[in-house]
Order: structure tokens, then sequence, then C-alpha cells
């Protein structure tokens, strides 16, 4: 059960939010409003005498999961949660509301080390993963905050951290020429492919899936490559965690892949990779393993949204105003009379309105699924 505290009022149980589903269709809109300079997302039903909130959840399983345990306490930012006896409570507070675009990272390391609580239980199948991902959801909907931090919540703080996992909504892009022995020769022809997680087990777990392939430029029948990249389903259901900032010199950063069998490996060689970048190579073995990508190889990590209601990526950090570039649109201000996005909320959507200027929802950071159509 997934409850949440508003002040001093009742526990609210997730599964009866559920079953209200048709008071959740329409819950109003999520308002972009500058303040103070800042522009802030403020969600549907915000009601500013109910602070703080505070959200959580009991775990299921055994010893090993009542074994769980965590805390993370800074008021001055805003964020306290605790993780013990199977119990997790995450307490969001107005002080949240003073970031813009530039995040404290004592913060951001706060909700890292959620997702890394929230992982392990659910490794440890003490939480499903549809629960974790609900509950990261409900925390972006309980206070006005930044779209950037709202990002962070959910995906983890990407920027900080200097990788990203290959999960829902995240979809990894591969990018190739399609002359392997002229292999920066993207003008003779090129292949851009998109892959997403197909999850295989209870904890998560999966093999990558080609949603789409698109050849470019390359000659009709041209026999195509293979793959520079081996993202073929592995041997066992796997994690994908993507690195896009391997710092080997102050010139040389590059992109990775990183595939583990179980989340303790997972986090073993991301340790690994994080202070020896140039180990990759070295990652091999029955439990985990290192894709480097090329130079010449595109491999981008990319949020799913919907966009005139097809299914589409962009690549994050990911706004409104990037993803109608990606679309097709020249001049993105051309269709704001028009524009209109809507953002996941509750058991559906909630549409997104600027309280300022239209041009603002340009900005907005996307945090995945959104809906846009112009």
């Amino acid at each position: 059960m997934i409850w949440r505290r508003l002040g001093t009022v009742a526990l609210v149980s997730a599964l009866s939010l559920a079953g209200a589903g048709c008071l959740l269709r329409q819950p109003g809109p999520y308002v972009l409003r500058r303040t103070a300079g800042l522009a802030l997302l403020y969600p549907p039903r915000y009601d500013a005498a109910a602070q703080p909130v505070t959200f959580g959840l009991r775990l299921g399983g055994g010893a090993a999961c009542r074994g769980l345990a965590g805390s993370y306490r800074n008021p001055a930012l805003g964020l306290q949660w605790s993780l013990a006896q199977r119990k997790l409570a995450v307490t969001l507070a107005p002080a949240i509301t003073q970031f813009g675009t530039r995040l404290p990272v004592e913060l951001l390391q706060g909700f890292q080390d959620l997702h890394r609580s929230l992982d392990q239980a659910v490794s440890l199948r003490c939480l499903a993963p549809a629960r974790k991902a609900a509950l990261l959801r409900r925390l972006t909907e309980g206070l006005p905050m930044a779209p950037g931090l709202a990002q962070a919540i959910l995906l983890g703080p990407f920027t900080t951290q200097k990788f990203v996992d290959v999960a829902a909504p995240v979809e990894l892009d591969l990018t190739y020429a399609t002359h392997p022995d002229q292999p920066g020769r993207y003008d003779l022809g090129y292949v851009d492919s998109l892959y997403r997680l197909v999850a295989d087990d209870a904890v998560g777990r999966g093999h990558l899936a080609l949603v789409r392939r698109r050849v470019h430029r390359a000659a009709a029948g041209e026999p195509l490559p293979p793959l520079p990249l081996a993202l073929a389903a592995p041997r066992l259901p796997s994690y994908f965690r993507m690195f896009f900032h391997l710092r080997k010199s102050r010139s040389n950063h590059d992109v990775a892949l990183l595939v583990a069998a179980n989340r303790a490996a997972l986090e073993r060689a991301t340790q690994v990779l994080l202070s020896k970048p140039n180990q990759c190579d070295q990652l091999a073995g029955s439990d985990a393993q290192c894709l480097q990508a090329p130079p010449e190889v595109g491999l981008e990590a990319r949020l799913a949204i919907t966009l005139q209601g097809r299914n589409a990526t962009v690549a994050l950090p990911a706004t409104v105003d990037q993803a109608l570039i990606a679309a097709g649109v020249h001049d993105p201000a051309d269709v704001l009379p028009t524009l209109r996005v809507e953002r996941p909320y509750g058991a559906g959507w909630a549409q997104v309105v600027a309280a300022g200027p239209p041009r603002d929802l340009l900005d907005l950071t996307l945090s995945g699924g959104e809906r846009i159509v112009w």
C-alpha cells in the first residue's frame, strides 16, 4: 500500500485512489508559474496550507526485506526519508520550491540514495517495480517544484551521477554508418535504431528489444553491416545502465553501456567505471560486462513521449522545445497558439498551462510519458 499524508490529514490508500479513477481523469491543470524568477510547476489540487507532504509504503518479503535500512535528512533542502522495518517514508517540505534549474548536489544525492534503496528492495522482491515507479511519480505531484527536479526524481539525477538506467521511460538510440571501413562517413549512409527494455522477470531485468530501425542515404538493397555493439539479448535477463560521460582525460569522454545480471553486480561495476573510466574493456565476467561505443558510433539515452498521437523519443534532458524541433517544427514559437502539453498525473493526464507568457511552455523539462499536440 502506498500512502500519502498532507500535514495531519489521514492516510490515503493507493488502492482507493485507483478505484476512484473517474475522479482522476480531470484533475485540473498543472500550472507553470514563475515565482521570484524561478519556473515552478504547480500540481493539480495543490493546497498551500497542507504542508509538508509525506508519502510512504510498506515493503513485503521476509527477513532480508526487514533488514533494509537507510535514511536522509536535510530540512533546509526540503527532503527527508527513512527506511526501516519494511516501512519507507518520504517527506517533501516547502523548502524544495526554492530551487530552479541549478539544483544542489546534496539534494540530488538524497534522491540518488533513495533510488538505490528502492532498487535494492526491488531486487530482493520486497517491492514490485510498478510500485517503485508509482511512488516516485507521486513524489513529483505533491508540491510545486522545478520541472528539472521532477525529472531527476523520476529518472535519477543523471546529470550528477553520469549515468542513467535504460528502463521505461528511457530508451536507447544506436546510430552507425553503413560502411564499417569508413565509420565516419555518415554521408554514404547510416542506420538509426531504437531499443526498449522489455522486462523478463519480477525484479525489472530484461532484454533490449528493437523498436524501430531506419536506414538513411544508403543505396536500395545495400546489405547492412553487423551491429557495432552487441545489443542482442543476453543469456540471462539483465539490467542496463548507460554511462554518457566516462572522463578518460580532459578532452576524451566516452559513452558505454553496462550490462549486469543482478543489482549487486551492477553497483559494483558502476563504482569501478566511475573511479576508473579506462576499465570498461576489462569489465568482462559472468555477471557484468561493459560495452564501449566506438568514437564514430552514436549511443544516446532518449526519453519516450507522444507527439501528435504517435510514439516518439527526445534526447535528454528533453524539453518541449527540443521535442518540437525533433518533430520537424522549424520554429516552435509558431505552434504556441495550438500547443497542448499533458503530463501523467494520478491515473490519467493533466494539461500544463503557463501562468505567464505562453513561450514559457517551450522551456518545460519533460519527465517521460507526456503527450504533446499542436
